[in-house]
């Protein structure tokens, strides 16, 4: 209730210390000479029936925004009304606006992909199931396998990156595994890691070789937004913001 006391604050209220005295209304002869009725029905007039007549006029606003008040929060407690209450708000206008808002609302979730499936961790993959991984998925599911090497420290800033970016992209398969493990040469395990391939669909979609070569040789400046940026730009990921994920799921 405080803050339906906090709107009519200002609105019904007795006069503050600081306006004119209630002497000086009594001595106001516009006032003064408006008939008052007494309790046994006839009018009188003087100081007493205009105090009485604005105390009257006060509590017939109250009463009046106070009946506003109770239907526009019997509505709220309806779930039909889904924000603060606005005692001044016209009923149609305002319900007009709010069902114009939840159609919005729904043909903006309706564009949006649905996500099969929920990961929501870095998966660390064996040779044996390298393939597996990939071909086992749904059409709409991305895979990112990330190719590291143990002793190279942008492979591991990497790896701790990832971790944090499959906390928020938990529709995403990220996966990591280790050069020996999916059987790369030589050479490319010595120019060519860390690498993040991805794949969608069983197809590969993105294919990143070396990637300290973009991302940049300095693990300092490897963030998780710094590859969410990257793989958004490849179109390798959703195209959404992690707060808007769990209105997706």
């Amino acid at each position: 209730m405080a803050s339906i006391e906090r709107a009519l604050d200002g609105r019904v209220r007795e006069p503050d210390s600081d306006e004119e005295p209630v002497d000086n209304l009594v001595q106001a002869p516009s006032e003064v000479s408006r008939p008052q009725p007494k309790g046994d029905g006839k009018f009188m007039t003087g100081p007493k029936g205009v105090l009485q007549d604005r105390e009257r006029h006060l509590r017939e606003l109250a009463e009046e925004r106070q009946e506003r008040l109770e239907r526009l929060e019997d509505a709220a407690r309806q779930q039909v009304v889904p924000r603060p209450i606005d005692p001044e708000a016209d009923d149609d206008e305002f319900m007009a606006k709010y069902r114009e808002k939840r159609l919005r609302d729904m043909q903006r979730m309706a564009s949006r992909p649905k996500f099969e499936k929920v990961y929501g961790n870095l998966i660390h993959l064996t040779s044996r199931a390298y393939t597996e991984a990939i071909d086992s998925e749904p059409d709409s599911v991305f895979v990112v396998v990330h190719i590291y090497d143990s002793f190279m420290a942008l492979s591991n800033k990497i790896n701790k990156c990832l971790k944090i970016v499959a906390q928020q992209y938990p529709m995403v398969k990220f996966c990591k595994i280790l050069a020996l493990a999916a059987g790369v040469s030589e050479a490319f395990a010595s120019k060519g890691l860390p690498a993040l391939l991805v794949y969608r669909k069983g197809d590969l979609v993105g294919n990143f070789i070396a990637v300290g070569n973009e991302l940049g040789h300095d693990e300092s400046g490897i963030t998780p937004d710094v590859l969410v940026a990257f793989l958004k730009e490849r179109s390798c990921i959703p195209d959404v913001a992690p707060e808007e994920i769990d209105e997706l799921a």
